[in-house]
């Protein structure tokens, strides 16, 4: 009797992995918010059997999409066996090094043209 459920759970969920691919196939990429509504599952469970798929490599990260509600960046997947995108190459733009420095020399710039020389009246004692 327990092995009856658990093999009718092993094939409801490769079911709802076929789902999840289907889902992905035809919106040509999606969220896993995306996914669930439109199988009309739990969100937390197509998470997982997405996560799934992510990992046997049916599935990759497409690109990292801003969400409503959401401070992250949420991962979109498309279904195919191809490398995931780097986060830092999609979210928000890329600092440069070079450009920091240049801000803090201006930065630097602009404290001395208001700078007067003093006397530390701390350091007078010297």
């Amino acid at each position: 009797m327990i092995g009856d459920r658990t093999e009718k759970h092993k094939k409801d969920v490769v079911f709802h992995k076929e789902q999840c691919l289907a889902a992905l196939q035809v919106m040509d990429g999606a969220t896993v918010v995306q996914v669930a509504d439109m199988i009309g599952k739990n969100y937390y469970s197509v998470k997982k059997w997405m996560r799934d798929l992510h990992k046997s490599r049916e599935i990759y990260v497409h690109k990292f999409v801003r969400s409503e509600g959401c401070p992250k960046p949420v991962r979109m997947f498309r279904v195919g066996n191809r490398p995931d995108v780097a986060k830092e190459m999609t979210c928000g733009r890329v600092k440069d090094e070079h450009e920091d420095l240049e801000r803090a020399w201006r930065k630097h710039e602009a404290w001395k043209k208001t700078w007067t020389p003093h006397r530390d009246p701390a350091a007078a004692w010297f």
